[in-house]
């Protein structure tokens, strides 16, 4: 067992690991009239519904359990580390494990002619999808590399999953900074890009896998199938770890939280 503490913000959940009891800079123990002693990290500080809080120095770290690989849902990362897949830390995930998990996972449960893995999917949708929701696009099937992918159909008839995967995702997104604000977009982009995986992937006809969409909509498709096919049998780790350099928030590079 890893002597470690884990800081568990009181207003998001995000947490964030530390070799000692001393709590992440910018993070404060806050008193709270109505909640208590709370200890917030430095994003839930911001918000002006906190003005009435008082800043208190010191406290004790809220810690909770380790994975160390000898729990039952104990689950092993590329980067050596472990999470709890039933109370996962992603303080704890690095980038190199996404993009390891994404690059080796097939979409459409591998029932294709070839190889086609999410990392390539959450690439090319980044370069057709609008400036402002590019790195939202990128990582939004992030937990994927963890939780597999897992056909919608499937999905469908495993509610108890679907919980599983939402708690996931929410950890997911805030340990690594990805914007909320555009699910519509990135929704949008999915089905655009589901559209040109038929035609590049699946060898539908484009009468048939475009039928429906808009004008703009197709155009971004057939731009998406030409980079797929011109892609084709490409390694996709290196790549996708790089398009998330080029795309994630300065602020979350700069201040440690993603390590690489």
């Amino acid at each position: 067992m890893e002597n470690r503490t884990t800081h568990v913000c009181t207003g998001c959940e995000s947490s964030w690991t530390t070799d000692s009891q001393e709590i992440p800079k910018g993070w404060q123990i806050i008193e709270c009239p109505k909640d208590g002693m709370m200890l917030l990290c430095d994003c839930c500080l911001k918000p002006t519904n906190f003005a009435e809080m008082v800043a208190r120095s010191g406290g004790t770290a809220t810690p909770i359990r380790i994975a160390d690989g000898t729990g039952d849902y104990d689950f092993g990362l590329r980067s050596g580390a472990f999470i709890d897949l039933s109370d996962p830390d992603y303080s704890r995930v690095e980038i190199r494990d996404i993009a390891a998990g994404l690059a080796r996972e097939c979409r459409f449960a591998g029932q294709i002619h070839g190889y086609y893995p999410v990392a390539q999917h959450c690439f090319i949708g980044s370069l057709i999808a609008p400036p402002d929701v590019q790195y939202a696009f990128l990582m939004h099937d992030g937990v994927e590399a963890i939780l597999k992918n897992i056909i919608r159909p499937l999905k469908n008839l495993l509610p108890a999953y679907r919980k599983i995967e939402a708690m996931h995702e929410a950890r997911f997104l805030k340990r690594f900074m990805v914007p909320t604000d555009g699910k519509k977009q990135v929704k949008r982009i999915d089905n655009i890009m589901l559209a040109a995986e038929n035609v590049g992937v699946r060898n539908q006809s484009r009468v048939h896998a475009f039928r429906g969409m808009t004008a703009v909509d197709m155009k971004m498709a057939n731009q998406a199938v030409d980079l797929i096919k011109a892609a084709s049998g490409k390694s996709w780790e290196r790549p996708f770890l790089e398009r998330f350099h080029e795309l994630a928030p300065l602020e979350a590079l700069e201040n440690g939280r993603i390590a690489a």
